[in-house]
């Protein structure tokens, strides 16, 4: 392997002005997404850190994190929040449901979330301000027990609540 590489190593550096690194990590952003995987069978077992504003996808909760550390054999999937421009419209960035008729007003936001039924739906929500009243409800208009919190330094909602595959409407009014 070692004379292998060591060629192509060599034909690189003659048509590139920069050397050939080897490292044990695969980071590939998309748009707002970035996806890292870091391998065990590498060149080291250095973990791979990434610091910013980023909900991760892979996490059941969808927590914010300013760093995430990816050791060697772990992948992680990021949504970075720092992709969000400040005068964006309010939107579900991460869910466990099919959303639609999402309708954005002066005072607030709404949409339903269809998903199977005995499964729970976490998502979280950029909002660049704080709600004053958040309503949850199924198709007949009942209301549906949730848990909500606002992160004032990301901008964003976690809402965690049952799913309905019937569909459950959430209605988040602005202070």
């Amino acid at each position: 392997d070692k004379k292998y590489i060591d060629l192509i190593a060599k034909l690189y550096n003659q048509v590139s002005d920069n050397a050939i690194t080897f490292k044990n990590n695969f980071d590939l952003e998309r748009g707002p997404y970035r996806v890292i995987s870091v391998l065990e069978e590498s060149v080291n077992s250095t973990p791979f850190t990434v610091k910013g504003n980023f909900v991760d996808l892979f996490d059941p909760e969808i927590p914010v994190l300013k760093e995430k550390i990816i050791n060697p054999g772990s992948q992680a999937l990021l949504y970075n929040l720092g992709h969000i421009e400040k005068g964006d419209v309010l939107q579900v960035v991460a869910t466990a449901a099919r959303i639609s008729d999402e309708k954005t007003y002066k005072s607030g936001y709404s949409f339903i979330a269809k998903s199977p039924i005995n499964t729970t739906n976490a998502m979280r929500i950029f909002m660049p301000r704080k709600p004053s009243q958040i309503s949850v409800t199924n198709i007949n208009n009942e209301a549906v027990e949730f848990v909500s919190d606002y992160d004032s330094e990301s901008k964003t909602i976690y809402l965690r609540f049952e799913n309905s595959p019937d569909g459950i409407s959430v209605k988040i009014d602005f202070e």
